[in-house]
């Protein structure tokens, strides 16, 4: 057997006096340092607005943390830099944002549709307990769906930088087995250091710097970190590039538009209609909805075309999903629905004209 490296540390907690109280049991403290992907991510799959420029490619999000016994670490990525299976088939991860990352409200949306219940209503997060979590005061959220086929339990940090999920979902005899574990699992986490400049990153072409402007954006053949190329109109106005978006322009009226790349299918195009539509207060799509939205082309594929907008100027959206195999190429129209939908021609010709890079 080959002896552990000499970085990771086995603690052993003692039982009390009481015989009554729980002994924590053997964990082994570790590390996860995941390259901060400069594509599409979740973040910005939930709206995510932060306008600091994305990091360099040697940048990451990591983290130590106590791995309790019977854990395993399953691979990690930019949206999981923690990512772990515990007993039971429970999965565990940690996801790390930019600051805001949609807003409590959506993000609570999301996570109850996982288990099947309806849109977050205003104030019920105050009702909501909290726990510690990075230095900070988390919300904690526990459902189980109404067939008990699921349990999510999870921890929502909003900090003044980011935004940190801690989830942990599978059936719930299983999540309950393992929960004293999360419990400690989440309480030990804690910021690690930066890996050194030069680690190289899995994510192939999506993992490049972000350059500190846009040149050429707003004209014809502008070409972006993502090796993508596209034909903008001359009128519209390039905005400054930040995290997790590849090229961004204001229409004008309140209406903006983005893309963002991510690596393989980017969680699937099911995965990604569903924040969506939570994101706009819409119900999950149906299976047989999804088949029948209409397509457009993008890249030499049909991507699918999701129209998210309503009467008047409640918020809206337009959104093309295309995957492409190694990587999957997200483009959203964002904006007061009217205004939206009155660019959908713009919107249409904008992802037609979507090629690969010189």
């Amino acid at each position: 057997m080959r002896p552990l490296p000499p970085v990771v540390l086995l603690v052993v907690l003692a039982a009390c006096d009481s015989a009554d109280r729980e002994v924590a049991p053997t964990v082994v403290r570790t590390r996860t340092a995941t390259p901060m992907q400069t594509g599409f991510s979740t973040a910005d799959r939930f709206g995510m607005r932060r306008e600091e420029q994305a990091p360099a490619a040697a940048d990451v999000v990591a983290f130590d943390f106590d791995l309790p016994p019977g854990w395993r670490k399953l691979p990690t990525s930019s949206l999981r830099p923690v990512n772990l299976e515990a007993p039971g088939e429970v999965a565990v991860w940690v996801t790390s944002m930019g600051a805001g990352a949609g807003g409590l409200d959506a993000n609570l949306t999301r996570w109850r549709a996982k288990v099947g219940l309806g849109p977050a209503e205003p104030g019920m997060a105050d009702a909501m307990p909290r726990r510690p979590l990075l230095g900070g005061d988390a919300l904690v959220f526990d459902e189980t769906a109404a067939d008990r086929s699921k349990r999510l339990v999870g921890l929502m940090l909003f900090a003044a930088d980011r935004s940190v999920f801690v989830t942990m979902q599978g059936s719930p005899e299983a999540v309950a087995s393992v929960q004293g574990d999360f419990d400690r699992f989440a309480a030990s986490l804690a910021d690690a250091t930066p890996a050194p400049a030069g680690s190289s990153s899995p994510h192939g072409d999506t993992s490049g710097t972000m350059p500190g402007a846009m040149p050429g954006m707003g004209e014809s053949g502008a070409s972006g970190s993502s090796g993508l190329a596209w034909t903008a109109p001359a009128h519209w106005q390039a905005q400054p590039p930040r995290m997790f978006v590849d090229a961004a322009w204001d229409l004008g009226d309140g209406v903006r538009l983005w893309i963002s790349t991510l690596s393989g299918d980017g969680g699937g195009l099911e995965a990604n209609l569903v924040r969506w539509a939570g994101q706009y207060g819409r119900p999950a799509p149906s299976a047989a909805e999804i088949d029948a939205l209409a397509r457009i082309p993008v890249l030499g594929q049909s991507a699918a075309v999701v129209d998210l907008t309503s009467d008047g100027s409640t918020k809206g959206m337009l959104g093309a999903c295309a995957m492409l195999g190694p990587r999957s190429v997200f483009v959203k129209m964002d904006g007061p629905s009217d205004a939206v939908r009155s660019r959908r021609a713009e919107f249409q010709t904008f992802c037609a004209s979507l090629r690969e890079g010189p």
